[in-house]
């Protein structure tokens, strides 16, 4: 299986021009408007996630935003597992944080040998990276997540998460 990161905008044209069967986890904010895709016959599964793009909570004039916590992920894997597709596009708002935070984890419980981590391109959030290896069932050490982020992921925040969209 291919594996594509991507922002939202180049995920919703790509979805055009699919040629090969194709799913997509689509990862938006938690006050944004899902992503609109093309009816293409190649267009398999769109698995929806909203999370917002912190490592922890954040606020700022009296707004609070939560980070992502491990209920956001609920149902991941069964997506996952359940794919069978050539390809699978992982997009959120720029495509950089937390579709290769996702994508990232993905890939090891695929095994699918991409270096998402030594890709200059991509800088995944660490807090996603790990509530998508918990919900994949794949353990790392406290100490893994301090040599790869110099810090330790929070999870205990808050989540929203929409359910599988098959076509």
């Amino acid at each position: 299986m291919k594996l594509k990161i991507m922002s939202q905008r180049n995920a919703e044209n790509a979805s055009k021009y699919l040629t090969e069967k194709t799913s997509i986890i689509s990862i938006v904010g938690l006050d944004d408007e899902n992503a609109h895709f093309f009816n293409n016959p190649n267009l398999d599964k769109i698995f929806r996630m909203r999370f917002y793009d912190l490592e922890s909570d954040f606020k700022i004039d009296n707004v609070k935003y939560r980070a992502p916590i491990q209920s956001d992920f609920n149902g991941l894997k069964k997506f996952i597992d359940s794919l069978d597709c050539d390809t699978l596009i992982v997009h959120c708002g720029a495509g950089q944080s937390r579709s290769a935070g996702v994508a990232a984890a993905i890939n090891e419980y695929l095994n699918l040998g991409y270096d998402i981590f030594g890709d200059k391109r991509y800088s995944p959030n660490g807090t996603v990276y790990k509530c998508c290896l918990n919900e994949l069932g794949i353990a790392k050490s406290k100490d893994y997540f301090e040599e790869v982020f110099n810090a330790s992921p929070q999870i205990d925040v808050y989540v929203s998460n929409d359910e599988i969209d098959e076509r």
